[in-house]
């Protein structure tokens, strides 16, 4: 049987790596998205090249200090698995 197919947008790679937030609906969503991610071999994962660079060209001055404050969620490095769609 073929696992379902699912693509990954730049919103679930945000939730995933941003600093949990003040905000309760948001923090629902961050929390819901790790929860979700921790069962996502039961998929198959695409994720498009713009999505890998839209999600990597953050200011890296304000990204510095947060991976020591969030050690738990992954950074765009672990989320590579997911196949590249390409447009050829």
């Amino acid at each position: 049987m073929t696992r379902p197919k699912i693509y990954i947008e730049t919103t679930i790679v945000g939730y995933l790596t941003a600093m949990s937030s003040r905000d309760l609906v948001i923090a629902a969503l961050q929390q819901v998205t790790r929860d979700w991610w921790a069962s996502r071999g039961a998929f198959d994962l695409f994720i498009s090249q713009l999505v890998i660079d839209e999600a990597s060209a953050g200011d890296p001055a304000t990204a510095a200090p947060f991976p020591r404050r969030r050690p738990r969620t992954p950074s765009i490095s672990a989320l590579q698995p997911p196949t590249v769609l390409t447009t050829s």
